[in-house]
C-alpha cells in the first residue's frame, strides 16, 4: 500500500496527468486513479492509456512566417542553426538546462522583436530569451517573471551578426517542453494579455487587463473587439 509515484497535473497538458513508472523489483504493483477533489457522477469519466513508449505531446506550432525546426545540436555558438528574418522558430529542450541557439545577420538600426508562445499553446515550460552580438556579449534579454511568454525588442546599432539565445527558465524539458519564437520587424507596439479565457454573467460584466509593449509609437491606443460587436467597452483606450 505505500505509494511509489504519484501525478496531478503535468505540465504541457492542462488538466490531465501523466506519468512515467519503472518497477524497482518484479511483483504486483496497484494503479489508483481519483478526481482530485473525490468528486464523482456521469460527468466524471476518464480515460486510461498505458504503454511502454512515452506519450509525445511535441507539436509545431503554426504561424504565417517561414518556418525554421531546430537541429540538435546547436546549444553553443559553434553549433548555432542560421536563420534569415523574418521567420518562424519551432524548438523544444530535451535535456535540462538546454540552450538553444540562433545566428541572424542585422541592419544598422534595424529594431526587431522575438516574441515567444509556449503555455497559449499548451506548452509545459518557461522562455527566457537572451540577444547577443558575436562576441557572445549581452545586448537585451527578456523578463522571465513578467506575465508575457517572453518577449525581447532590440535596436541593432551597427550592421552584422547576433545570436539569439533560447532557454529553459524553469529546468522543465521533455516531450511537453517546446515553444515556438517568432522573429519580425518591431510594431509599433505590441498589446498582449495575462489570461485569455474569462467565464462572464450574462449581461454582466468582466475586466481584461491589456499589457502594451511600445516600440516607436508613442501615442494613444484605441482597443476594440469588431467579432463581437454585442459587447461594450470601457477604459479601452491606452493614453
Amino acid at each position: 500500500g505505500r505509494e511509489v509515484t504519484s501525478n496531478d497535473d503535468a505540465p504541457g497538458i492542462r488538466g490531465d496527468s501523466t506519468l512515467t513508472f519503472t518497477a524497482p523489483e518484479g511483483g504486483e504493483y496497484f494503479i489508483e486513479l481519483r478526481d482530485v477533489n473525490y468528486g464523482g457522477g456521469r460527468d466524471y469519466f476518464w480515460n486510461l492509456r498505458i504503454g511502454g513508449n512515452p506519450l509525445v505531446i511535441t507539436k509545431r506550432i503554426a504561424s504565417s512566417l517561414p518556418q525554421v525546426i531546430e537541429r540538435e545540436p546547436h546549444n553553443t555558438a559553434k553549433w548555432a542553426t542560421h536563420i534569415a528574418l523574418p521567420c518562424g522558430i519551432n524548438g523544444r529542450f530535451e535535456t535540462t538546462n538546454d540552450a538553444d541557439v540562433f545566428q541572424f545577420t542585422a541592419k544598422a538600426n534595424q529594431q526587431i522583436t522575438f516574441h515567444t508562445r509556449t503555455r497559449s499553446v499548451g506548452a509545459g515550460c518557461d522562455v527566457m530569451l537572451r540577444v547577443e552580438n558575436a562576441k557572445g556579449e549581452l545586448l537585451a534579454k527578456s523578463n522571465v517573471s513578467a506575465a508575457d511568454e517572453g518577449v525581447v525588442t532590440h535596436v541593432f546599432a551597427d550592421s552584422g551578426e547576433y545570436r539569439l539565445v533560447v532557454r529553459e527558465a524553469t529546468g522543465a524539458f521533455g516531450s511537453a517542453a517546446f515553444c515556438g519564437v517568432e522573429a519580425t520587424e518591431a510594431a509599433g507596439f505590441t498589446l498582449s494579455l495575462d489570461s485569455e479565457k474569462v467565464e462572464a454573467p450574462v449581461s454582466g460584466s468582466f475586466e481584461l487587463k491589456v499589457n502594451c509593449a511600445r516600440g516607436n509609437y508613442k501615442g494613444p491606443i484605441a482597443i476594440s473587439i469588431p467579432d463581437l460587436p454585442e459587447l461594450t467597452l470601457t477604459n479601452h483606450v491606452i493614453p
